[in-house]
């Protein structure tokens, strides 16, 4: 949908709305090609997973990612975690000081989403001292150990932000 060739590619979506990327990466390849950077697929790690489908998942957004790199797109890593001891695979082969991408999506409704995505978020700057994190979603600030934090509201909050700023016009104009 969007034809801004300095603008980057998420799939911070249903996993169904991009399992495609899995099954034929190279099908991707010229469509993404005219962006400027493009995140591996964030494939979820959902609590109630067994540990290696939450693996699986992992390896999959990776090897997607390294097969868009090979093609020569420009890739960044997306970090996607569960109970802190997913850490030790979910962090597994991005290189420290790189550029990496998180997102909150389907975790701020509730006390105990929050907690884990400020702790692996932390952990994960921790372990991968990025030079930049590309955050998408509901702002929840964590301990970025140095990094550079650059939040990116999603397109629901962004209609909700405009419906918002519509009433507040309404509301003077009567």
């Amino acid at each position: 949908r969007c034809s801004d060739p300095n603008a980057g590619v998420h799939f911070f979506l249903d996993d169904y709305r991009f399992e495609g990327t899995w099954s034929d990466p190279v099908r991707y390849v010229p469509m993404l090609s005219r962006f400027a950077c493009v995140l591996t697929p964030d494939f979820s790690c959902y609590l109630d997973m067994p540990e290696p489908m939450q693996r699986w998942n992992v390896y999959r957004g990776r090897a997607v990612g390294r097969m868009w790199q090979d093609a020569g797109l420009t890739v960044v890593p997306t970090l996607t975690w569960g109970e802190p001891y997913t850490y030790a695979f979910a962090f597994e082969g991005v290189p420290q000081g790189s550029v990496v991408a998180l997102s909150t999506v389907g975790l701020m409704d509730c006390v105990e989403g929050i907690e884990l995505f400020r702790n692996g978020a932390a952990e994960a700057a921790r372990r991968l001292r990025p030079s930049v994190v590309l955050a998408y979603g509901r702002r929840c600030e964590f301990d970025a150990h140095g990094a550079e934090v650059m939040w990116y509201e999603s397109e629901m909050q962004q209609r909700f932000e405009q419906i918002r700023k519509d009433k507040q016009t309404d509301g003077k104009e009567a």
